[in-house]
């Protein structure tokens, strides 16, 4: 009898435990779709969020699998994952994400810098993202090494120093100066990173 007992508590608090991993899963999904949603200005049509919703389920799932510290295999399944999701987006969606994605991380390397303000983010946002249309749409067209691409590449590179002169204050554009450096490597190799999942 106490053996009864004993496992149908254990099966109430396994059912528990699977109830609150699925509601801890769907939540994730949900705050996923929304956030992409609200990224792509409210485009994803019902079918693209059903498939996203099943491919996200996936993903999660795999990822669950993986050892917590196995960098690599983690990569990898987020790679295969960027990928099978630009098959459910169209082309404009998948240009429209990249330049959110590179202006969110323009803006987290810049906080990480020095203090921005509220309104400074504003001003920077609206900016970076004008230049960084421009950017991920030529990446798109010309290749890379192209004459095209490097003078469109430097024509933003020029608008966004200036604008991070009008923006910033003295003292932030002093530490502006003193991580420049360290900056256009991080835009740059994420960028890149970018431009290799837009190819894809």
């Amino acid at each position: 009898m106490k053996k009864l007992i004993s496992l149908n508590i254990l099966l109430v608090l396994l059912g528990q435990f699977v109830f609150a991993q699925d509601a801890k899963i769907e939540k994730k999904i949900k705050n996923y779709i929304s956030y992409l949603n609200n990224t792509l200005g409210g485009t994803l049509t019902d079918k693209q969020i059903d498939l996203l919703k099943e491919q996200r389920v996936e993903y999660l799932t795999e990822l669950r699998k993986i050892d917590k510290y196995s960098v690599k295999e983690k990569k990898k399944l987020e790679k295969e994952f960027k990928e099978s999701r630009n098959e459910i987006l169209t082309e404009n969606q998948i240009t429209v994400l990249a330049i959110s994605r590179l202006t969110r991380k323009e803006l987290s390397v810049l906080r990480q810098m020095f203090s921005i303000t509220k309104e400074q983010q504003g001003e920077l946002k609206t900016e970076l993202k004008r230049m960084n249309k421009m950017l991920i749409s030529a990446r798109k067209v010309y290749d890379v090494d192209s004459q095209q691409y490097l003078e469109i590449d430097s024509l933003v590179v020029t608008t966004k120093e200036y604008a991070f002169n009008e923006i910033f204050d003295v003292d932030q554009k002093k530490k502006f100066e003193e991580f420049r450096g360290r900056y256009n490597t991080i835009i740059v190799k994420y960028s890149e990173k970018i431009g290799v999942e837009l190819r894809n």
